[in-house]
């Protein structure tokens, strides 16, 4: 999950914040949750565990207080990664 605070409440996520988002996403996936937070990282076990559950699937979630929707420009990004992690089934969606 992203989080982003925008004060006056008419912006939108970034392409920046959004391939931040993206590379974090893909040290979650592959485990490396040394690069990860501290938060995730006390999480370390539960993260192997669901990675290696084949039945599981995982939800990315971006929250932000701005109203406009994500851009196609933070949106390509995301659909490519998405497209590419569910190229054998359903396992990510947005």
């Amino acid at each position: 999950m992203q989080s982003k605070w925008i004060k006056n409440g008419t912006g939108s996520v970034d392409v920046g914040s959004a391939l931040k988002f993206l590379q974090g996403v893909n040290h979650f996936l592959e485990n490396k949750v040394a690069i990860l937070g501290p938060k995730l990282q006390a999480k370390a076990q539960d993260i192997k565990d669901a990675l290696e559950d084949s039945q599981a699937t995982f939800v990315l979630i971006i929250v932000y207080t701005g109203k406009p929707p994500l851009s196609a420009d933070v949106m390509t990004p995301i659909n490519q990664l998405l497209d590419q992690l569910n190229e054998d089934g359903s396992m990510v969606s947005l």
